[in-house]
Formats: structure tokens, sequence, C-alpha cells
């Protein structure tokens, strides 16, 4: 079971895993995972996107460049790859500046460990 620990007086980088559960470790791989398959898989996709609008090449070979781009689009995809809280790896709500939720946003700023943010 995994528990949340606050080390007191030491700041924004106190809070951590005790025990890393394998839910969000598993989150963590599997992310990990799908960014270095597109950043693996990106040049070759937009390759075959040039080649396949290209109209001056013959119309069966764009159709095979299409298919080869559709088998690839499931692995290498940027609309699957979310960013993450980097404390709860939730992917909803996240301010992307500080890559954590709105809940530990909201923590963090009230007790003045956001260093530049201030209450306006």
């Amino acid at each position: 079971m995994s528990e949340l620990v606050d080390e007191p007086g030491l700041g924004f980088g106190a809070i951590y895993w005790r025990e890393s559960s394998s839910l969000s470790f598993f989150k963590m791989k599997k992310n990990l995972l799908k960014r270095l398959s597109f950043k693996k898989l990106e040049k070759q996709n937009r390759i075959l996107k040039i080649l396949y609008n290209n109209t001056i090449l013959p119309k069966d070979k764009r159709t095979i460049y299409g298919q080869i781009r559709h088998e690839l689009r499931s692995k290498s995809s940027l609309s699957i790859v979310r960013n993450t809280c980097i404390e709860t790896y939730r992917n909803r709500a996240i301010i992307t500046p500080y890559k954590i939720s709105r809940f530990y946003f909201k923590k963090y700023a009230s007790q003045a460990l956001i260093a530049g943010l201030r209450k306006v």
C-alpha cells in the first residue's frame, strides 16, 4: 500500500511516495513506453504522410503508403500520450508548467511552496 509522506521543513521536494504502488508504477511505465514509441516512429509517420499526400506519385503506391501509415497510427499517435501529475499520476486537470494536478497545485500554493506564485 502506498502512502504519501510529507517531511516537515524540507519544502516542495520532500513529498514522496513511501512505497510506490504497483498501479502508479504501471501507469508511469506505460506512459513512458507510449512517449518513446511516438518519438521513435514520428519521423517515419511524417514521411509516409508526405508520400501519401503527394499527387505526383501513382495511386497504387500512395495507397500502400496509406496502409503502412494506418498500421503505425495506433503505436505512434500523439493523442495517446497524456500529461500526468508527477505526484498522483492523475491525467485530468493538470497544470502544465508545474506538471501537477489542480488539487496539489492548490495545496502547494496555499503553503507557499511554489516559487514565484503569489495571491492576487
